[in-house]
């Protein structure tokens, strides 16, 4: 069987293909319960901090009430998350606050600025601070099918935290764009996020913080399935097939299984004008889910594998909330 290899190299089809997802048992949302008494003392400290100085006083508040790194670096990213919001308005016309002191002055600010904030509160309490830049990498509807789409210029933070370098995303943590406007609502998964889960998302500029065993490439970093908005807070944290696209021939069957604490409804697939031209059940057995296709009942062409969810209402939800995402190829019999 013969393939057309496309920039990102496709895993071809053998009769039957796993592709295996496992949960290690870490659920990312759990964070915040643990830090309850720093969000609440946060949450009582009334400062309008709209500047640098008075920044730098709050930060010696945190400071000075919390002895353990882990709770200093918490509160900085809590107040700075519950403050200040995404710069929405600059973006959409051009005029991006990127600093602290535009962030802390107008509250606002794009991913720069929330970087800037975390990292110049870190230094000030003495500890080992990073500010990172690399690229995020991005799905929204059709851009699926653009690569340029894909890819976005990002900042963040690395913090060493007894010793071990922690990863955070506050710019993510503190809510998402809808449309051209800004919905606050803060993702504790954001924060001290584990490497081999950022980096489905994130890439560095500087290799070292990928703080992986293994280092990656920036090709094999886009050659990773999509991990959607809602992947973070599906229960899904590792990936042991990493490989976005996927080819086959009438006949061939691909076999999808994997692991999620959240009710996996069905998987869709989709084709090159966003229209759903299959539905596919997936079952559950002994806590995992699976999914069967077995190709031949569309016509030959690029298609798009999304995996939705039930929400609490056992509603089904649209792709902006698919958990993960693969590319299927499907060619005709040599």
């Amino acid at each position: 069987m013969k393939h057309k290899l496309s920039k990102l190299q496709p895993i071809p089809f053998k009769r039957i293909i796993p592709v295996l997802v496992y949960v290690l048992g870490l659920t990312l949302s759990a964070n915040a319960s643990r830090y309850d008494k720093v969000d609440s003392f946060v949450v009582k400290v009334s400062f309008p901090a709209s500047t640098v100085t008075e920044y730098d006083s709050l930060v010696a508040i945190f400071n000075k009430q919390f002895s353990n790194e882990e709770e200093k670096v918490r509160a900085v990213y809590f107040w700075v998350t519950e403050n200040i919001s995404y710069d929405a308005k600059g973006l959409f016309s051009g005029n991006m606050i990127f600093e602290k002191v535009g962030a802390l002055k107008n509250k606002r600010c794009v991913c720069a600025g929330y970087a800037d904030l975390l990292d110049h509160a870190f230094k000030k309490m003495g500890l080992e601070s990073k500010y990172l830049t690399g690229s995020a990498r991005l799905l929204d509807g059709l851009a699926q099918w653009n690569p340029d789409a894909w890819q976005a210029g990002h900042a963040w933070n690395a913090v060493k935290v007894h010793g071990e370098w922690k990863l955070i995303d506050a710019t993510w943590a503190s809510g998402y764009l809808w449309g051209d406007r800004f919905e606050k609502k803060r993702k504790d998964v954001w924060f001290f996020t584990p490497p081999d889960i950022f980096l489905l998302s994130h890439f560095p500029g500087n290799p070292m913080f990928q703080l992986t065993d293994r280092v990656i490439t920036e090709a094999e970093f886009y050659e990773q399935p999509f991990y959607l908005w809602e992947f973070e807070t599906s229960g899904i944290n590792s990936i042991s097939h990493r490989r976005l696209e996927i080819t086959g021939e009438p006949g061939d069957e691909v076999l999808l299984s994997f692991g999620s604490a959240k009710e996996i409804s069905h998987l869709i697939i989709s084709d090159r004008d966003d229209k759903v031209v299959k539905t596919l059940p997936v079952f559950k057995k002994e806590g995992k889910y699976y999914c069967r296709y077995l190709v031949g009942s569309i016509k030959r062409g690029s298609y798009y594998f999304g995996f939705m969810y039930m929400d609490e209402n056992k509603k089904c939800i649209w792709r902006s909330d698919h958990v993960l995402g693969y590319f299927l190829t499907v060619s005709d019999t040599q």
